[in-house]
């Protein structure tokens, strides 16, 4: 969902054409829950000066609050992601989703579309050597751009992501990778959990 702030800087009131609606007096200004683009096209040509319209980026203070009031977006915790004995030397390997039985399952499917805006992941001891980086994986592929290491001295890491950022698809499957360098203390000993924070 995109927004825009529309402001009427004339010194007269300015009437907003469907599907908007309303009468912004002078020197007010409103969000809309539409693109610029839209709203400009909408308002027609010449728009006149004094009339602002300015695109608002996906995560700006309300955004969230405000898709949510519209019924488009709504904040979900996903997971938990789960691997015992953390190895050495992991390149992208899937953690699995919590389960009883003998069954593998690696991801979650995503009943529609939207965004991973955060991951978090908690270690049973803390990382004195080497590196473990957690990632999350959208169709079975990690996002470079998630990659969260758990630092030095730590058992824990959290990240946040811009809305829209790391997108999905509706059907798609979300989980949860890690990457282990060959010097990584503990090895073999400590457990790992880890989970998505997703917008859709």
């Amino acid at each position: 969902m995109s927004f825009c702030s529309l402001r009427n800087g004339t010194a007269n009131p300015l009437t907003l054409p469907a599907p908007y609606g309303g009468i912004l007096i002078p020197g007010q200004g409103i969000v809309i829950p539409d693109s610029a683009a839209n709203v400009t096209a909408a308002l027609g040509s010449p728009i006149g000066a004094g009339i602002q319209i300015t695109a608002l980026p996906d995560d700006f203070v309300g955004a969230t609050a405000a898709a949510a009031y519209l019924g488009g977006v709504s904040r979900e915790r996903l997971g938990t992601f789960t691997r015992e004995n953390v190895a050495i030397s992991l390149t992208d390997s899937a953690l699995q989703t919590a389960l009883d039985g003998g069954a593998t399952f690696t991801s979650q499917l995503s009943p529609k579309a939207g965004s991973i805006v955060g991951l978090w992941a908690i270690l049973s001891a803390n990382v004195t050597a080497g590196a473990l980086t957690v990632s999350a994986s959208v169709a079975g592929l990690t996002v470079a751009a998630s990659a969260t290491p758990i630092a030095i001295g730590t058992a824990q890491a959290v990240a946040t992501f811009l809305r829209n950022a790391i997108p999905f698809a509706a059907g798609d499957k979300l989980g949860v990778m890690i990457t282990t360098t060959a010097g990584l203390l503990p090895a073999a000993t400590a457990d790992l959990i880890c989970g998505l924070i997703i917008e859709s």
